[in-house]
């Protein structure tokens, strides 16, 4: 979409500096100015959640990778990912193949001629669980949306595994339809067609069989499964056939001796196209990991193999590379092992992930002079956090991935808070604090951003998560370098440390691991200086900073404020030589006022005991800076008189000017004044901040006024439209001298939105457009009028005579600033619209604006829709 030019209104009798400016004979105007806001982003965050037990398979080409999620209050979705063979991650924030209500949960996934299969746990029907699975293209397409049920006999159905065989699949799971645990499966075509409808008994009978597996030689399936049977856990087996038919009635003794006292469990196979190896934990004495060769014909050859070297293992997983067999399992770690066609180790185990927390539930598929695994891992070792990570392995081991690959999980509908905006000179990003369903009864708080072109167009489809972990990450501030931005953020429930990530000019998450820059502190603030960035924060009372370079590194850190009175809210600016901190600072006796330190590049304290900004009566809160041609603008909130305020600070450290210059005064206005934010366009500063309504408790608007590189307060304006609980504002200059201001609203469903939760909303605006200096189009309304106004089925536009040029149209955009409809307009007359959009289908019922532009005349109208 393309945002239109939100300008700032009315032409003022500029006030002294400290007097208050008077708008309109006292009245801040508000009617007949079209100030064209549009959303950000659709309220939308991608949340780790809990990201559990992923399966992966190959298509020859790529891999996909399938987990199931659980968001919170859904219980749990089976979700995909695309990995390419060189490790591209093909979709970011993965994609849905099951979203149904209820629980979905213990995926696995097989590739078989053009489609892969996941089949997984699903409670939709019962509590007890069914079978269910879902065709997947290689281009991420979902054939059957939200899956098919493949069993759904009496008693509980879990445990899934499936295999593919040349032109089929075979699914296998646990069976409780008889009074114990028996293996069963069902053969599922390409078409989707489940040729056993009732399943397949493959292994049943007194005792309890858990666990299955299963894999393809080419010519027979093995289902290999944990036998309860005889005492101690064994590992059975049984070949079925393409056609349905179990080889092996009954199955038969592959790993574990019940008169030794070997306990073999969890069981894993592959197969090299003509025999295979199944792979199993050891529950007794060292609970190791050993793996056995089976031959084509069901047979168990040799003997067992240890692969942990009396290390303790759980839950292993095979595949076959081409070349070699590998094993993976975890041991609080992710292990693996490499074993020739005959069985046999080749070299040590090696590690796939050693990383602090909790690393289990491996999973690995064989490529092509490679192989792809997949596995938990929870970094805070708390079990309700986990992450699904990916990595490439060579023919060695080695891990080709680092760090590895993370999808980002679930969409989840959030409330969005507390933005940040740097621009460059292609656009702009955004980012902000994005609260999401966590857990079965909790929220928690991530970091999500967006990349918008120069006219505040996403660059992608959607926002993208930057930060998500257990506990909530909050406060991000932004600023642009010369290839990337540096994120910066507060991490934990106690605002226990200060983190960044670096963000490519492409969106892309440079540092998903994050950086460190300070275990403890809150409240961030980062500006740069053409080299390396300057980092403050808010620390046990005091300010401290760190200067960063472009690549991630911490050079220092910086005590900027820090005696014995409480400093909190810092802010920063540079003005092409040195840094301006400022911050909000309590004195003994419970005045709060606004300081200042400057702080050069190379990190030298030029003010150690700081400049009195902005002195007053009561306290004086929330500070926003930047520089202008000359002079910084500090702009705060006073409580004095619930205003907000500015002064102007030199170069050199100076105040400038006697007196403080009230900024958001005006007659007539009842409301409180708060959250300003500051940006220079080049010719004046915008200051906007956040007006509360004293008559309506819940009216919030956003409002700016334009202050003059001399002090002066020129033009006021109310800059957002709903009045429906707006927060505090962010603002950044573009490229093009227009500033972007982005605040959170909740707007009403039955105002043609949908929102109940906070999302980012944004305006242009130009400071150097009063009302005077707009174009006569933007205020002649006889150029485009329309009727009926409201509408049901049809409405006609009527374009006023001397309106027409060759480059003339009308462009129809929803509430939510998205283009639904352009007409050229070459002609002038009468155009009539059936409230289709350019597919020709119906648009819903609600508030629409049209925009009628020609020949450098601008026209805009508000459209109602009604059911």
């Amino acid at each position: 979409m393309n945002a239109a030019l939100a300008i700032l209104a009315l032409l003022l009798a500029a006030p002294k500096p400290g007097q208050p400016g008077t708008i309109n004979g006292g009245k801040l105007p508000s009617e007949g100015l079209d100030f064209s806001e549009f959303a950000i982003d659709t309220g939308t965050a991608y949340t780790h959640s809990d990201q559990n037990r992923p399966s992966v398979a190959f298509d020859g080409q790529s891999y996909l990778a399938v987990w199931y999620d659980e968001p919170g209050l859904s219980g749990g979705d089976i979700m995909g990912a695309r990995i390419a063979s060189g490790g591209l991650l093909q979709d970011p924030h993965g994609f849905a193949i099951c979203q149904e209500l209820h629980v979905q949960r213990f995926p696995c996934v097989a590739f078989a001629c053009s489609l892969y299969l996941a089949v997984w746990y699903d409670q939709r029907r019962e509590s007890s669980g069914d079978i269910f699975g879902a065709r997947v293209t290689t281009r991420g397409s979902v054939i059957d949306g939200n899956g098919v049920t493949i069993c759904n006999a009496s008693g509980a159905q879990g445990s899934p595994a499936v295999a593919d065989g040349d032109s089929l699949w075979l699914a296998v799971w646990q069976d409780q339809r008889l009074t114990t645990s028996a293996i069963y499966g069902a053969r599922v075509s390409l078409y989707g067609e489940v040729l056993d409808p009732g399943g397949i008994p493959i292994a049943t009978g007194v005792g309890n069989r858990l666990s299955p597996a299963v894999a393809f030689n080419g010519t027979d399936f093995l289902v290999v499964w944990q036998n309860d049977q005889y005492g101690p856990s064994t590992v059975w087996g049984a070949r079925v056939s393409p056609s349905g038919r179990v080889l092996d009635p009954g199955g038969s003794l592959i790993a574990g001796d019940v008169s030794q006292g070997m306990v073999a469990t969890e069981p894993s196979v592959a197969s090299d196209g003509q025999q295979f190896l199944v792979a199993c934990q050891n529950d007794a004495g060292s609970r190791g990991i050993f793996a056995r060769l089976v031959s084509a014909d069901g047979r168990p050859l040799g003997p067992d193999n240890c692969l942990s070297s009396g290390l303790v293992g759980y839950r292993p997983t095979a595949a076959w590379d081409g070349t070699q067999y590998q094993v993976l399992w975890d041991d609080g770690r992710m292990v693996g092992a490499r074993l020739d066609r005959a069985g046999i180790p080749k070299g040590p185990c090696f590690y796939v992930s050693a990383e602090p927390g909790a690393q289990h539930f491996g999973a690995v598929v064989g490529g092509v002079g490679q192989s792809l695994a997949a596995w938990e891992s929870d970094p805070l070792g708390r079990d309700y956090n986990s992450q699904v990570h990916i990595a490439r392995l060579d023919t060695s081991g080695a891990v080709l991935d680092t760090p590895t690959i993370r999808p980002w999980g679930t969409p989840v509908y959030s409330g969005q808070h507390s933005p940040a905006l740097a621009a460059h000179e292609g656009g702009y990003v955004a980012v902000w604090e994005s609260q999401c369903p966590y857990g079965y009864s909790a929220w928690t708080t991530d970091i999500c951003a967006a990349t918008l072109t120069r006219d505040g167009v996403m660059t992608d489809t959607h926002a993208f998560t930057i930060a998500s972990l257990a506990w909530d990450e909050l406060t991000p501030a932004v600023a642009c370098g010369d290839s990337s931005f540096l994120v910066t953020w507060t991490w934990g429930a106690h605002r226990s440390g200060i983190y960044g990530t670096r963000i490519s000019l492409a969106g892309e998450v440079l540092d998903p691991d994050r950086l460190t820059i300070s275990s403890a502190g809150d409240a961030p603030a980062v500006a740069f200086d053409g080299t390396n960035y300057l980092v403050a924060w808010c620390e046990a009372d005091n300010i401290y900073g760190s200067r960063l370079t472009q690549s991630g590194g911490v050079l220092d850190r910086l005590g900027i404020a820090t005696t014995s009175e409480h400093e909190t809210n810092p802010v920063v600016a540079f003005d092409g030589t040195n840094y301006l901190v400022v911050w909000q600072k309590t004195s003994a006796s419970y005045q709060d006022d606004i300081w200042g330190a400057r702080v050069t590049p190379e990190g030298t304290l030029l003010d150690p005991y700081g400049i009195l900004i902005g002195p007053g009566q009561h306290m004086q809160e929330g500070p926003s800076v930047a520089f202008g041609a000359e002079n910084y603008l500090v702009a705060w909130h006073s409580r004095y008189d619930w205003r907000v305020y500015g002064r102007m600070v030199n170069r050199a450290g100076m105040v400038v000017g006697p007196e403080s210059i009230r900024i958001s005064h005006w007659e007539g206005s009842y409301g409180d004044d708060w959250y300003p934010s500051v940006a220079f366009d080049g010719t004046n500063y915008l200051v906007t901040w956040l007006e509360h309504n004293y008559s309506d408790a819940t009216e919030y608007h956003i409002n700016g006024s334009v202050v003059s590189p001399q002090g002066l307060v020129t033009d006021t304006a109310r800059l957002s439209r709903s009045g429906c609980q707006e927060q505090g504002p962010a603002s950044a200059v573009g490229p093009d001298g227009r500033v972007l201001v982005l605040y959170p609203s909740v707007r009403d469903p039955n105002s043609g939105g949908r929102d109940t939760l906070p999302r980012i909303w944004g305006s242009f605006v130009s400071s150097g457009m009063g009302l005077a200096d707009t174009p006569k189009g933007m205020r002649d309304h006889a150029a485009l009028t329309i009727s009926p106004n409201p509408f049901t089925r049809a409405v006609r536009f009527h374009l006023g005579p001397g309106r027409a040029s060759p480059d003339a149209r009308l462009t129809i955009r929803d509430a939510a600033g998205r283009c639904v409809r352009t007409f050229m307009c070459a002609q002038n007359g009468v155009l009539n619209w059936d409230g289709t959009d350019a597919a020709g289908h119906r648009l819903p019922a609600g508030i629409y604006f049209c925009t009628f532009r020609s020949g450098g005349t601008t026209v805009r109208q508000k459209l109602a829709r009604l059911e």
